[in-house]
């Protein structure tokens, strides 16, 4: 996947009200200022609130296909559009008190607030 590729789904994202946070590969590229290596998907991380509209973003961008893989649970799976574009999902809630809980993390896992997740933006 491209740099102008994922800014193109997050870009598509953010039209329809769905602001995403970038994990993996492209964070660390984008906490570094360059890419570093090829990329192969787009890990996002969204509120599971945000499912509907994220329906909406993936098909205007012509994602519209799950793939299957071994570790897919209900709230954590990959999309494509069945050539270049592929993103790993993962969804999540905000808690009481503002406390941020990631669906696959353990019952009695770290679950921070909030405010002490960063927003970067990848720009190149």
């Amino acid at each position: 996947m491209t740099a102008e590729s994922a800014l193109m789904v997050i870009s598509v994202l953010e039209s329809h009200g769905v602001h995403a946070c970038i994990g993996g590969g492209w964070a660390i590229d984008a906490l570094l200022g360059e890419q570093t290596r090829e990329h192969a998907d787009l890990d996002i991380w969204l509120p599971a609130a945000d499912l509907d509209p994220m329906i909406m973003a993936f098909s205007e961008a012509g994602i519209d296909r799950l793939l299957h893989w071994g570790g897919d649970r209900p709230w954590n799976f990959v999309v494509h559009d069945g050539r270049s574009l592929r993103v790993d999902l993962h969804h999540s809630d905000l808690l009481g008190d503002k406390v941020f809980q990631s669906a696959n993390a353990p019952p009695n896992g770290c679950s921070p607030k909030a405010e002490s997740l960063a927003t970067v933006f990848i720009r190149w």
